[in-house]
């Protein structure tokens, strides 16, 4: 039962009762001079909580994350029309009042009201604090567990790479293989190829990690153990975000991170030069790294952009853009999906020679060159000037690559070759308005990528601290969607300001 996504901006990713995740439609609406905050439902498309069941908890977060005051606005519950042969789910729009010491008011607004509201225009989206759903203010961790913590942080390089050795040489892999039997060391190491002691070291540390428990029953008989597979081995054998980022990070960062100190205080790529001392920065080199570091770079790249593809085109394309510009459009992977998803749409790409020639490749491989053109320079160059007369322009985890005085000196040439009508789209995955403490955790450590490998000047961004260096550079914000795809992305469209 697919709800349609005409009665939604976005999902909204909330907790519901017990913490347990949970999601709605969210539609935001000005009328009357106040703000309508619409929840949808969304059946089979939401795990957790109900809108209804969610009531004040479910307001109280989206007016947090959307910087609101829940006394000023009016917030409505949407049941959509899912086209059902059952009248409940028939399209309804009811007003809840809340009160702390009575039960929620419901009131059904009628078709007129429903018409009237929807014929309203749609807010600029005002820049609003952070998503608030992770605690960062409060030290809840008890000493203990925080001294464990810190011993994991104090061996973490060693214990990285006995991950990578429980990988490679596919131990992992015979254990999940040997289900709920599991397997001792003499055949953990005869199926390797290793020692005894070699196989030894790496269960144990494996079972220090969580990646590995004793079957029941053998955990007392020394050397005899047998090893099974843990919850936390799953996830680094099966779930795709961690194999990305565990490739990513030892194949492009781990040797150039001992460098880190030296970049911080630089402001430099110092631990580029492991991959040769010839470029400046990580993107001038991408073109020539070794392939098995090229793949893990950009399968990082794209899983964390192409996922939120198939939900920003309907948002990008909803004012039927004729011309778009792809500024850093890397292997056209975007422009493709473009010229798929509008036929219409002509694309111009925007970016280094090295990565517009793969473009090129790529773009005639899949039959749009008469569609998509390329337009190689450096962004940052001072004599570079943009192409002309773009309906839209698209920025995708491009932004991040630069510092926020870059940022800022960048829209400013862009503002040269757009007019006050040209959207500006800029996706990000913004480290404060993540739902989640894995996905905030994973931002943040790819900063120190930023730091070490690609120039070393900029990093996975704020919301505000993006919003308000793109203002600088002469736009500002129209609106803001967060929690685009499965990762939480933000799609953000800009304008000139009007003088």
């Amino acid at each position: 039962m697919q709800v349609p996504k005409k009665y939604y901006d976005e999902v909204f990713n909330f907790k519901g009762q017990w913490d347990m995740p949970s999601s709605c439609g969210l539609k935001i609406l000005t009328h009357n001079g106040k703000p309508h905050i619409i929840v949808t439902e969304l059946y089979q498309d939401n795990p957790g909580t109900t809108v209804t069941a969610a009531g004040k908890i479910l307001a109280d977060q989206i007016c947090a994350a959307k910087g609101l005051d829940l006394a000023k606005a009016v917030y409505l519950e949407c049941n959509p029309d899912t086209s059902s042969k059952l009248s409940f789910y028939d399209e309804k729009f009811f007003e809840v009042i809340f009160s702390e010491k009575t039960p929620s008011v419901y009131r059904q607004l009628s078709v007129d009201e429903v018409k009237v509201l929807y014929e309203t225009k749609k807010p600029v989206m005002k820049k609003q604090s952070s998503a608030a759903q992770i605690d960062y203010v409060t030290d809840k961790i008890s000493a203990i567990d925080a001294k464990f913590e810190a011993q994991k942080i104090a061996f973490s390089p060693l214990t990285f790479q006995a991950i990578r050795a429980l990988l490679e040489l596919k131990i992992l892999q015979n254990i999940s293989g040997s289900g709920e039997n599991g397997l001792n060391i003499i055949e953990i190491a005869k199926a390797a190829g290793i020692s005894e002691y070699g196989a030894g070291v790496l269960a144990e540390i494996g079972l220090g990690m969580g990646v590995l428990r004793c079957r029941t029953g053998t955990e007392n008989s020394a050397g005899k153990e047998k090893f099974v597979l843990g919850k936390i081995g799953w996830f680094l054998l099966e779930d795709e975000m961690t194999a990305v980022n565990f490739n990513f990070t030892n194949d492009v960062c781990y040797k150039g991170a001992f460098d880190l100190l030296d970049s911080i205080k630089t402001g430099k790529p110092c631990g580029l030069p492991v991959f040769g001392d010839q470029w400046n920065t990580i993107y001038e080199a991408l073109s020539s790294l070794p392939e098995h570091v090229k793949k893990s770079w950009f399968d990082f790249d794209h899983f964390y952009s192409d996922i939120a593809f198939p939900d920003a085109l309907p948002i990008v394309f909803a004012s039927s853009p004729g011309r778009l510009f792809d500024i850093g459009g890397n292997t056209a992977k975007w422009a493709l999906a473009c010229c798929k998803y509008n036929p219409d749409v002509k694309v111009t790409i925007i970016d280094l020679p090295g990565q517009t020639a793969v473009a090129q490749q790529n773009i005639e491989k899949s039959g749009f060159s008469g569609r998509i053109s390329v337009h190689p320079c450096n962004v940052l160059d001072a004599k570079t000037d943009f192409p002309q007369n773009a309906n839209a322009v698209w920025m995708s985890q491009f932004l991040d690559c630069f510092s926020l005085d870059q940022i800022t000196g960048i829209l400013q040439k862009i503002g040269k070759a757009v007019s006050e009508n040209t959207d500006i789209w800029v996706l990000e995955p913004l480290w404060d308005m993540q739902r989640f403490s894995a996905s905030a955790y994973s931002l943040q450590a790819t900063s120190l990528y930023f730091t070490c490998m690609a120039n070393g000047n900029s990093k996975m961004y704020r919301y505000n601290e993006l919003c308000n260096a793109i203002e600088r550079g002469g736009f500002e914000l129209k609106a803001a969607h967060h929690n685009v795809g499965s990762n939480s992305y933000s799609l953000l469209c800009f304008r000139k300001k009007t003088k």
